[in-house]
């Protein structure tokens, strides 16, 4: 099989929760952490994630794009940073 190489560009503030790897890892070795543990969040915590900080649209585009108001999506992306937080530090990141 061919192996697919998946790019993004990161918000700073995915170094920032994961700080112990930034200066041991490159920055495509971070990306593959991210998108592996964006990959076991739950899907609607992990496509917030990715549209408004991966991505960087505004909030009003991906909660319209989900079909949520603002302020639940303000909480679904509160939520997955937790989410993400949690997820790194059993991977123990």
């Amino acid at each position: 099989k061919k192996r697919r190489e998946v790019t993004a560009e990161l918000d700073s503030e995915f170094y920032e929760m994961l700080p112990d790897i930034r200066n041991e890892k490159e920055e495509h070795e971070i990306r593959d952490v991210v998108i592996s543990i964006l990959a076991r969040m739950p899907t609607q915590m992990a496509r917030a994630l990715r549209l408004h900080i991966i991505e960087r649209r505004p909030q009003e585009e991906v909660a319209a794009m989900e079909g949520v108001s603002v302020g639940a999506l303000k909480t679904r992306i509160h939520r997955a940073k937790k989410e993400f937080k949690v997820i790194a530090e059993s991977l123990g990141l």
